[in-house]
């Protein structure tokens, strides 16, 4: 076994003593986070995971358990971390925040000072313009790695969810997802947001440029792996709420031509994410309370 990683698992053992003696409160969040950092970087993803959780279930701390909720990959595990937990109420979005890695250049974390991105289309999370076409493979593989916040994704967990309906092959599939990495890390950078795909453990993962970087992921994008039909729905919502409205204020909304909207809202209606009221020149649509 590697030193570090003997090291880790040694401290680990400690802190769980630590934590049965004097319970949550013998625990900082400087010690927790370093542990679970030291934890990550030898390879212990998983028992980052369930210590994170330990912690949040002895301290009913609701943070940290968002933070486990957020950064679990996979419907059936979030499921159970639910039941776990007891039915807790969970935040409409996450914000993770990513510090530079040792070695690199970092600046104080002044608000300024800090690089955001939403992984639902790369936008700053505050209305900003969108980076990224959601649906598309570049904001695929960007809500791929955001959703998990302990462990790298190997190409054969990236490829079902950025090339959807294709069966994996062992050299093909991991080409296309490595072009895919090198396309995301362009964007990024001709975007000038602090934020990087790294290699290592056989997967991807992502971690902060030269500055820190605040990812916000938003709850409807957990179990929405094809956006294109989700995100227009969160976007007419938050303009118009429970109000009804027309295809060209949807299309003015959701900035595309009437047209795209037109088909966009009918089939919404059809799946049943929109309602649809009135016919002809009447018709108005709005978001299911």
């Amino acid at each position: 076994m590697e030193p570090k990683k003997r090291l880790a698992l040694r401290a680990l053992r400690e802190t769980r003593i630590r934590l049965a003696e004097e319970g949550p409160g013998a625990l900082t969040p400087d010690h927790r986070d370093s542990l679970r950092e030291q934890l990550i970087a030898t390879g212990e993803w998983e028992l980052a995971r369930s210590f994170d959780l330990e912690v949040a279930r002895a301290s009913g701390d609701s943070e940290l358990w968002a933070r486990v909720y957020f950064g679990t990959p996979g419907p059936t595990m979030r499921r159970r971390l639910i039941l776990a937990a007891g039915a807790p109420v969970l935040p409409e979005y996450f914000d993770r925040l990513l510090r530079p890695e040792a070695g690199r250049a970092s600046v104080s974390e002044e608000e300024g000072s800090l690089s955001r991105v939403s992984v639902a289309d790369g936008s700053d999370g505050g209305g900003g313009p969108a980076l990224l076409r959601p649906g598309l493979g570049p904001q695929r593989l960007l809500q791929c790695l955001a959703s998990d916040f302990y462990a790298p994704f190997p190409p054969s967990r990236i490829q079902p969810v950025v090339f959807p309906g294709e069966r994996y092959h062992r050299l093909y599939s991991a080409d296309r997802v490595r072009h895919l990495v090198q396309r995301l890390r362009r964007i990024l950078e001709d975007r000038g947001i602090s934020l990087r795909v790294v290699a290592g453990f056989g997967g991807y993962r992502l971690a902060a440029g030269s500055r820190p970087c605040v990812l916000r992921i938003p709850r409807y994008c957990l179990d929405a792996p094809d956006l294109q039909a989700i995100l227009p729905v969160q976007v007419l919502a938050g303009r118009y709420g429970s109000r009804r409205f027309t295809i060209s204020e949807a299309a003015l909304a959701l900035r595309r031509p009437v047209r795209s909207v037109n088909r966009f809202l009918h089939r919404a209606a059809e799946r049943g994410t929109l309602r649809r009221v009135g016919y002809g020149h009447e018709t108005r649509f709005e978001v299911p309370g």
